[in-house]
């Protein structure tokens, strides 16, 4: 059998298009669960902020040192089959992850006095942020996330009166969560 090089480039191309693919609705699926991790957290954060406000700081404290617990727990199950390339920009997201937390406590602590309320809605902006960074590598669906809570963490700062924490609540864990299921029915569908 012979073949020619049109063939033949068709072949690889199409060999190409299968890989990337593949590739996308792996990092999709393993994306998807980070986001559904830290919508749970962050909805539970908000909803136990406006039950218990005397207890934020010790609840974010609680909450977030589980999400990040189970961040690395995800890490660690996802590395089967990883390029060493994969991993090098894995570490590379964890060491901005790190970086933007520690700008967000450099940030609140240098622009005291802040209202709970402040806080509560910088540091989900400070994070979206970091999505719409992230969407410029890993495509247009993490800058639409971020831009959209970003939008919608402003008119909640705004507009929600007394209902800061729980609107917070449906607007950063609700579009985490419902972004990560989205993005987990895309990535299957690949």
């Amino acid at each position: 059998m012979i073949v020619d090089r049109a063939d033949a480039a068709a072949a690889l191309t199409a060999i190409g298009d299968a890989e990337r693919e593949t590739t996308r609705a792996i990092v999709y699926g393993i994306a998807s669960s980070y986001l559904i991790l830290w919508g749970v957290v962050t909805m539970t954060g908000y909803v136990a902020d406006d039950i218990k406000p005397q207890y934020a700081w010790i609840i974010w404290l609680v909450l977030d040192g589980i999400g990040f617990a189970a961040t690395i727990w995800i890490s660690i199950r996802n590395k089967t089959g990883v390029r060493p390339d994969q991993k090098i920009l894995a570490r590379k997201l964890l060491a901005a992850q790190f970086v933007l937390v520690v700008f967000a406590i450099l940030v609140t602590n240098i622009m005291q006095p802040l209202t709970a309320r402040q806080i509560g809605a910088f540091v989900p902006l400070v994070f979206m942020l970091g999505y719409v960074l992230a969407g410029l590598w890993f495509g247009r669906f993490f800058i639409l996330c971020g831009a959209v809570i970003a939008v919608l963490t402003l008119a909640v700062f705004w507009w929600a009166g007394p209902w800061f924490s729980l609107d917070m609540a449906m607007v950063s864990g609700g579009v985490l969560i419902f972004s990560g299921l989205w993005l987990r029915r895309v990535g299957a569908s690949l």
